[in-house]
């Protein structure tokens, strides 16, 4: 799958605008941590990421649900226009079917 880069042209309007949008809805935006400790603001840009390659447990219930189990660990990378650079370990995803993760 291929991801589209966000722009790192936006105005310091679109940017407040953004920050503004982030406060109400947190799970769904990012902003550079470190700028948020420091009271700046910036663009928050994507680096890629990597994916551990542990085997997955796939499997039918005795009803033929599907689970997925997958204990793989996803790493984030970022980097914002203040020069701050980090990375970011996702959570483990869950099975759609029964919520628990690769060791239940």
């Amino acid at each position: 799958m291929q991801h589209e880069m966000l722009p790192t042209d936006l105005s310091d309007q679109e940017i407040e605008i953004a920050h503004k949008i982030a406060a109400k809805f947190p799970a769904n935006l990012k902003l550079c941590r470190e700028c948020v400790a420091e009271g700046k603001k910036s663009r928050l840009v994507h680096n890629g990421g990597t994916v551990t390659a542990m085997n997955c447990r796939a499997f039918w219930d005795g009803e033929g649900h599907p689970h997925f189990h997958d204990g793989n660990i996803r790493t984030n990378f970022y980097h914002c226009t203040n020069g701050h650079r980090y990375s970011e370990q996702a959570d483990k995803a869950a099975c759609p079917t029964c919520g628990k993760d690769w060791h239940d």
